[in-house]
Formats: structure tokens, sequence, C-alpha cells
């Protein structure tokens, strides 16, 4: 599986990596932020209850964003270089992950390649973004918090109970109309 990259390579980013001692010019340390943002439907409505998060990382000297979309009903590994650009409208909300991981650009291109969730049909459930970011963590050795996670389930759940009680009401009030009227 091929990843699709505004850059055909990584081999550039070496240049970018004179770190002061050999470690660090071998591995450099980087910082991983979570970048989560309302997910877009089919015609480029903005879903507000789903979020869509894409990885950053950030070595100092270059940084790239990782994230899994899906394309052809497939999850489909996403790479580009800088930070993650939100569609017009929508706004991205960042949480530092992890500092000082480990990794060169080439591990994370790995992992990407790697992750299970890549290539897999596309399920909004069980194979999406949120799914793919958690499975490159514990590739690369560091875990989403559980804030994160709980936070996107969390209002999700509000805005299904809240979508599912309007329905409740609604269907209440029609029920109220159809007997005034076989009453009347």
């Amino acid at each position: 599986m091929s990843l699709r990259s505004s850059s055909s390579s990584l081999d550039i980013v070496s240049d970018y990596f004179r770190g002061e001692d050999k470690e660090d010019r071998r591995n450099p340390p980087c910082t991983v932020s979570l970048y989560m943002r309302p997910t877009q439907g089919k015609k480029g409505i903005s879903i507000k209850i789903a979020k869509h998060w894409a990885l950053h990382f950030d070595w100092g000297y270059y940084n790239a964003t990782h994230d899994a979309i899906e394309v052809g009903g497939k999850l489909t590994p996403s790479f580009h270089e800088g930070k993650p650009v939100a569609p017009e409208g929508l706004e991205f909300t960042v949480e530092k992950i992890k500092e000082n991981l480990r990794v060169m650009p080439q591990d994370v291109e790995a992992a990407a390649k790697k992750n299970r969730f890549s290539g897999a049909s596309y399920n909004v459930v069980s194979a999406n973004c949120q799914n793919w970011a958690t499975e490159m963590g514990n590739l690369l050795g560091f875990k989403l918090q559980m804030g994160q996670v709980l936070d996107a389930v969390d209002k999700t759940l509000t805005a299904v109970g809240i979508g599912a009680s309007a329905l409740v009401i609604a269907n209440l009030a029609q029920n109220k109309r159809n007997v005034s009227k076989q009453q009347e």
C-alpha cells in the first residue's frame, strides 16, 4: 500500500537533522500532537459530533502530519509535510501527546504502512481515523491519552442522546396530535 503524499520521499529530511550529539543525529527527538476537527459529510457538511484525528510529528527543523482518510471505501493513510490544514470553516483543536519521542520520519512512514487499519474497509465505528491514530501510537511507543478518547466518545454519545431524545419528544408530540384528532 502506498501513502498518499505531497512529497515523494522522506529522504530530504536527513539534512534537517544536525543534532549536537550522535544520538540526536541518528534518532532526533520529536513532539507528537493530536489534531482534532469536526468531520465533513459527503456533501461537505460539517458533522460536529464526530472528530477527525491527525497526528502531527515535529522534530524542530522538520514536521509532518499523518492521518487516515476514507478513499473508495478503504481507510487510506495520508501524509503531508507541515501542520494539518482544516477545510474552510472548520478548525482543529490540538493536544500535545508525547514529547521527546525518539523516532525518525522513516519510522513513522513505516508504521503508517504497517498499521493494521491501513487499507481496511472503512467503518465509522471500528475502522476510522481514530482507530488508525491509536494504532500508530501503539506501533511507535506512545499512547493517546484517555482524555482524548473519552472526550470524543462523550461528545458523540451526548449528541446521539440529544438526537434520540429529540426524536422521542417529536414522536410523543405527533402521537398526542393524532390522539387529539381522533377524539374530535
